[in-house]
């Protein structure tokens, strides 16, 4: 595998670097005419470096030969230059300027609709056009205190799989701010699953946000585009529109959609609809740029040969061509517009070159499981805390004179369900209750507790922010917890983590098992990756406590311990102690002292795989 991924990344970057020197004829025009045209001072400057290698024998003859590849190669860069001219001009019907009234950008006029406006592409895209014009954000995630601080722009929560959410966005956007000139259909997401290990679910999921949408969205803005004869639609494909990966199929077939749609689309309004030839549409085709996607993943990328660019490179070239009133399919980096011959090469060098994209961007991680309770959610304290009242009411009924605190209880049980402390105080302090009194105090633990989180829990700091990035990335997510069930729906649920994670992808070991169980009994591991159908070790999973990271190493599940919960609660003394107890004891993967670094230490567990 090692020499094959060499002989990708040896093949790939010498064919870059001739596919760039051939395609530009005024390299090879140059150089061609000072070698058959230009003096011989500067034709023996030219050649000087070559005299005692490749023109030590046979000069002459080997010079008449690269002087006829040159030709070939003018000859191939300017009919791909004359090829680019006209195929602007095609997307232009056939106009040198725009077609109907004379072009002008009015930033007191235009209105710009971006959807997944709130991160990646879509968060540039946002700023480019803000001051320039009203923007209106379309977005499930939340708007971003950056974006809201800029001018005139308005957020709309919504999500674009539900088409009546669009319809009833639209409806308001329309009353609320105007009918938009510009509608950039940006929103995506994708999974690292194969074609059988995919999710119907998610698969439906993929397709509306990815492709159906853009139908919806042109459905609701176009009539009045054609009645103003001025509109821009432009719509975010892929190279992996041309070039599908392994892995993301369903993504590739989303975004080869999205160029048909561009490519029908434009021949319907030049054929028709009245006013169409006004209407201007963008294909944009990017390659590997610095998103959510692939987060994490720069360092393997970069290994075999690829360049991860700034996102402003993609809008910033969108924006020149809706300011301008011109329609285009943009390859960025334009070198990758070549790819579109690939289904001409030889099929031992397409699979060559589809080898170099699957191992550089292979998904490895099947599921991310997540504990709960002080790993996205700070409950574990407030959980204690009404856990202490009950404690202390049962050991004085046993006339035993011990009482804890919320900190003395979480320090002796931290990452045990009530059921599992309750047996561990039986056994610490030498009494037995009955199995009926037992199940009458684990009821109204559940009660008090799920009260209280559900008026007092917060997020993890930073947990919010990458789960998002991780279903943005097509990342399955579950949550798999020691607690009972409806504290940790309750828990999500205030926080507003519930989006990300549905009813049947919340396990948990008190209430999804019977008998119920607790961490450091792996079963519910073992139970929620045989319910969501992946192997253990194709998983990764975080936990901040012994007990939770013993249950995912005894799964074998690849294991993130998160201590940074015990620095917010405790200070850096016991934060560095777990640190200590979690990799040493447990055997945890990687130490997590902050959510940010969740996409690098992700990384290395699938880099490491």
């Amino acid at each position: 595998m090692a020499s094959l991924s060499l002989l990708q990344k040896s093949l790939l970057l010498p064919l870059n670097t001739i596919r760039y020197v051939v395609s530009e004829p005024v390299i090879t025009g140059a150089l061609l005419f000072a070698l058959t045209r230009g003096s011989p001072e500067l034709k023996g400057k030219l050649l000087e470096p070559f005299q005692s290698t490749l023109l030590a024998t046979n000069g002459e003859a080997r010079l008449a030969l690269f002087v006829k590849a040159l030709k070939v190669a003018f000859a191939f860069g300017f009919i791909s230059r004359a090829n680019e001219a006209l195929n602007r001009l095609a997307l232009n019907a056939w106009s040198l300027g725009r077609v109907g009234t004379p072009w002008s950008w009015d930033g007191k006029t235009e209105i710009v609709l971006v959807t997944g406006g709130c991160s990646g592409f879509g968060f540039e895209f946002v700023k480019g056009f803000a001051g320039k014009a009203k923007v209106v954000v379309l977005d499930i995630s939340p708007f971003p205190a950056e974006l809201a601080k800029l001018p005139e722009v308005y957020y709309y929560k919504c999500d674009v799989s539900d088409y009546e959410q669009i319809h009833s966005v639209a409806n308001a956007i329309r009353k609320e701010v105007g009918h938009p000139s510009v509608l950039i259909n940006n929103a995506g997401i994708g999974t690292g699953k194969s074609v059988l290990t995919s999710e119907d679910k998610v698969l439906d999921k993929i397709f509306k946000i990815n492709l159906i949408s853009h139908f919806i969205l042109i459905k609701e803005f176009l009539p009045a585009m054609l009645s103003n004869k001025k509109g821009h639609i432009v719509g975010i494909s892929s190279v992996a529109a041309v070039l599908p990966v392994p892995g993301l199929l369903d993504y590739s077939c989303t975004k080869i959609g999205v160029l048909y749609l561009n490519d029908g689309l434009r021949s319907e309004l030049h054929t028709s609809y009245p006013n169409g030839k006004t209407i201007q549409t963008t294909v944009v085709h990017p390659s590997w740029h610095k998103t959510a996607i692939i987060a994490g993943r720069e360092d393997r990328l970069e290994r075999y040969g690829f360049k991860i660019d700034p996102p402003t490179n993609v809008t910033d070239k969108v924006l020149e061509h809706v300011f301008a009133g011109r329609s285009g399919q943009l390859f960025i980096p334009k070198s990758q517009g070549h790819l579109t011959i690939l289904r001409a090469l030889p099929l031992w060098l397409q699979d060559t070159l589809m080898g170099i994209h699957r191992t550089a961007t292979g998904f490895k991680v099947k599921y991310v499981l997540l504990d709960c309770d002080n790993t996205l959610c700070l409950s574990e304290h407030l959980a204690f805390e009404a856990c202490a009242d009950l404690t202390n009411e049962l050991l004085a009924i046993y006339d035993i004179p011990h009482r804890y605190t919320a900190e003395s209880l979480l320090e002796d049980f931290v990452g045990q369900n009530f059921r599992g402390m309750m047996i561990g105080l039986q056994k610490k302090h030498n009494f037995q209750m009955p199995p009926d009194q037992l199940e009458e105090y684990v009821n109204k633990e559940l009660g008090a507790v799920t009260k209280k989180l559900s008026e007092k829990c917060e997020e993890c700091p930073g947990a919010t922010e990458q789960i998002e990035k991780l279903h943005e990335q097509g990342y399955p997510l579950a949550v798999v917890s020691t607690s009972a069930k409806p504290r940790v729906v309750a828990s999500l649920k205030k926080v507003g983590l519930d989006r990300f994670f549905p009813d049947d992808k919340v396990f948990s070991a008190a209430t999804s098992l019977n008998p119920p169980s607790s961490k450091p009994d792996p079963k519910i591991y073992l139970f929620a990756c045989e319910q969501l159908g992946v192997k253990p070790e194709d998983t990764v999973t975080v936990e901040d406590s012994k007990s939770g990271a013993t249950a995912a190493m005894r799964a074998n599940i690849p294991t993130i311990g998160y201590v940074g919960v015990y620095g917010i609660e405790e200070g850096k003394e016991k934060m560095e102690q777990m640190a200590t107890v979690l990799k040493e004891q447990t055997k945890v993967r990687e130490i997590m002292y902050d959510w940010k670094d969740f996409p690098k230490l992700l990384a290395a567990i699938e880099n490491s795989a």
